[in-house]
């Protein structure tokens, strides 16, 4: 076979006609492709014709291919037949590994291909054609790509030398087997398996073949106490060098730099003031469109909270922004930089954990890192900046050291807040402090009936502040960095008269005081919220339902021939979705849930209980029920004028029900000795 592949991609047309060497090659690929049934799809092999529909990932008859190819000619960069049974020639990288420039798009992988082969390529890209050498980091790839696609031994199709050293580490972990155990099991299956085989020995081996994978994991001890970490200045510098290696998503990273904003509506963070901010202030960054933007998000949780058992674990995520929004926020591109496990949660001990992340970040802004790009097939030097954290109000305040907690939770109004304590139950509101951010003109400003009565909103927003204005701040109060010598008591006792609890390590990017926004919010936890305040305002819809439904209970007891009793805490409940009365033996917390809706305390001044005295619960359930009982004799009054006005458009001789009586009058208020139940709720 001719090795000279030229022909493929020159000569194919000469004034608008085909060449016959061109045919006569074309021809002959096509008798090479189906001499290779491994290849193909019954009698169909791959178009390799550039179409989108095509490029070696569809199956198509011979002719189809054939015109095709007269039509259209190759896809770029198929010199080596991969997909038609061709071992590579050139680089040395495996056989049945998808080659396509618009990956992302078309995931059809090769039937041949193995769910390990896969796993590799996700992880790193698949082959490539370089006119530079491959660097040691790409290199590394290939090594685990061969090893993907050995076979365990000669005629073993099922398992790889990859598949089966994943496959230990798999049963290591389910069933926590030690490295004693490791090497016991893989040095006996070695001796069962042919002397030829590709079986790690024991359990040394087994992680190295996997570490190729670029998943090291590195652990750090630190102080019980969560005060520092034995760590040194040498952190491994591999942030984000995959997704350039990768033909896959190599050339989607230049595209918040080439792509165009639509009607003037932000679909991408490239499109918001922030990022055009940072780009006008660190232009030498922003002249390599291939340096990458973080965003870094964190959030806790309990892995054994079902078996009972207090542990935390505190997952610190960094997503690259470069990425179209079609990919941006996928798994594969979210990088798991920092884990967190502990029996407690770190709080404000957090920037402790952060130390080598931020370093990294560092040494990425500063000096890069050496990167090889498949899509121009050459190396550059990759720099990284953090845009933002995006978490939720807890995590903000960790990751911010502003305290979100009492008054001076909000992030905006800071020191100059405008919230109150509510008197009885010691919680803070923000009622009524929005209107500020309207312009002075709003007419919102002058209501004096749908906010606070009687109150006319003057003041005005003072502003966002700067990061170097924030800074100053900082330093100018005295607060430390969680890891310097004596920041837990000095921050802990300033904290006390401050908003502040912490100096945040994020400060110590330089590039961090410039950016415009530098803490987000996530969406989740906003929407969220927001609906949930609005689904629970107290509607007079909701209240008119509660009427109705205590005139039905109040009926259908008068009708019946015993005492029922009509517990309004109950028909409330109903109302609004709560079916639980009692929650793990705290006893009855209706009438408690009741009263924080209707905006009263049933608790006892100083009563840390989670329940009411029995005195507290009869005297509200008696207020409550003194409360509708006008409402419900108009309900009632109502519904019989109703029915006399039935029964006279009725015919003579039709039988009419006897309306109900009015019931009685409310009993009267309580005192402070417990009223009997059928004393209360006997209506």
């Amino acid at each position: 076979m001719n090795s000279d592949r030229s022909w493929m991609y020159s000569g194919r047309l000469v004034r608008g006609l085909l060449t016959e060497g061109y045919i006569s090659n074309v021809r002959e690929f096509l008798n090479f492709a189906v001499q290779h049934p491994e290849c193909m799809s019954g009698a169909q092999i791959k178009c390799p014709c550039p179409k989108p529909k095509c490029r070696n990932t569809a199956f198509r008859t011979v002719d189809e291919v054939e015109f095709h190819l007269y039509t259209d000619g190759f896809v770029s960069n198929y010199h080596v037949w991969t997909h038609h049974g061709e071992e590579n020639r050139r680089v040395e990288v495996p056989v049945n590994v998808l080659q396509a420039d618009n990956m992302w798009e078309h995931r059809n992988e090769d039937e041949g291909c193995s769910s390990f082969q896969r796993m590799v390529t996700d992880a790193g890209g698949p082959e490539v054609w370089t006119e530079e050498p491959p660097n040691a980091e790409a290199q590394k790839f290939y090594d685990m790509m061969r090893a993907a696609e050995e076979p365990i031994w000669p005629g073993n199709d099922r398992h790889s030398a990859l598949s089966a050293a994943v496959k230990f580490l798999e049963f290591k972990c389910r069933f926590q087997a030690s490295d004693g155990l490791m090497n016991e099991m893989s040095e006996f299956v070695h001796q069962l398996l042919p002397k030829d085989n590709k079986l790690a020995k024991n359990s040394y081996s087994i992680k190295k073949l996997v570490r190729g994978l670029g998943l090291p994991v590195e652990v750090i001890d630190c102080c019980k106490n969560m005060c520092m970490i034995y760590w040194g200045d040498d952190a491994g510098l591999t942030l984000c060098k995959r997704l350039y290696a990768s033909r896959a998503t190599a050339k989607h990273m230049r595209w918040h730099a080439e792509h165009e904003m639509e009607n003037g509506v932000m679909n991408h963070p490239s499109d918001s003031p922030a990022w055009k901010h940072f780009s006008e202030l660190h232009q030498d960054f922003a002249a390599e469109v291939r340096n990458i933007r973080l965003g870094l998000c964190t959030d806790g949780f309990q892995p054994f909270g079902a078996f009972g058992q207090q542990y935390s674990s505190w997952p610190v995520i960094v997503t690259p922004y470069n990425l179209p929004p079609g990919m941006a926020m996928k798994d594969e591109f979210m990088f798991l930089t920092v884990l967190v496990p502990g029996p407690n949660s770190p709080k404000g001990s957090l920037d402790i954990f952060l130390q080598p992340l931020i370093a990294e970040l560092n040494h990425l802004w500063e000096f890069g890192t050496r990167t090889y790009d498949i899509h121009r097939r050459q190396n550059f030097q990759l720099k990284a900046a953090l845009m933002w954290t995006i978490n939720d109000f807890p995590a903000y305040s960790m990751l911010s050291g502003w305290s979100t907690s009492g008054k001076r939770a909000c992030p905006h109004c800071m020191e100059e807040t405008d919230a109150i304590t509510l008197p009885k139950s010691g919680k803070q509101s923000w009622f009524d402090c929005h209107r500020k951010f309207l312009p002075p003109e709003h007419s919102y400003r002058n209501n004096t009936t749908d906010f606070k009565k009687g109150y006319k909103e003057r003041k005005s927003f003072r502003g966002y502040r700067t990061g170097e204005e924030i800074e100053q701040e900082i330093d100018s109060l005295g607060f430390k960095k969680a890891y310097e010598v004596g920041a837990q008591e000095t921050n802990a006792h300033k904290s006390k008269h401050h908003g502040w609890h912490k100096k945040s390590i994020f400060w110590d990017l330089p590039y961090w005081k410039t950016n415009m926004i530098r803490h987000n919010l996530d969406v989740m936890h906003t929407e969220k919220n927001v609906f949930d305040n609005i689904f629970n305002t107290d509607f007079p819809e909701k209240w008119e339902r509660f009427e109705q439904e205590m005139l039905a209970a109040t009926q259908t007891a008068e009708g019946s021939t015993a005492s029922t009793p009509v517990d309004p805490d109950e028909v409330y409940l109903a109302v609004e979705g709560v079916r639980k009365r009692r929650i793990y033996g705290l006893g009855s917390v209706g009438s408690e849930y009741v009263a924080s809706q209707r905006g009263t305390s049933s608790r006892r001044p100083g009563s840390s209980s989670q329940t009411m005295s029995p005195a507290d619960d009869a005297r509200f359930r008696t207020d409550l029920i003194a409360q509708f009982a006008d409402t419900i004799r108009d309900q009632v009054q109502i519904a019989v004028a109703a029915a006399m006005q039935q029964m006279q458009q009725r015919a003579p001789g039709d039988v009419l029900p006897t309306p109900p009586p009015p019931p009685p009058p409310p009993p009267p208020p309580a005192t402070d000795d417990v009223v009997p139940d059928d004393d209360v709720t006997d209506l």
